[in-house]
């Protein structure tokens, strides 16, 4: 095995890894907007639900970001990772 092809395989297993990690926040994203639901568009809120809504659209938000950022620098490993390949690759 040469150094390009072990290059690819640890660039292929991060792409691995990056995937899994986004695919561990969907249940975080599933909880949040089953809470969203069950709090509903509610006319008579109160100041409580107000804050309690602000606060979940704010974490649903940041996991939203997180699940996407990792969701395509992991599809980007897996399928082409060519700058990340020249950037470790050591010219010889």
């Amino acid at each position: 095995m040469t150094k390009n092809e072990l290059i690819w395989i640890l660039i292929r297993f991060s792409g691995i890894f990056f995937i899994f990690q986004a695919l561990m926040i969907l249940p975080s994203l599933a909880g949040l907007i089953g809470w969203l639901v069950h709090l509903g568009p509610d006319l008579q809120a109160t100041l409580g639900t107000e804050i309690s809504t602000k606060s979940t659209y704010a974490q649903l938000t940041g996991a939203g970001f997180k699940f996407i950022f990792y969701f395509l620098i992991g599809l980007y490993l897996l399928k082409k990772g060519k700058w990340v390949h020249n950037l470790i690759r050591i010219p010889t």
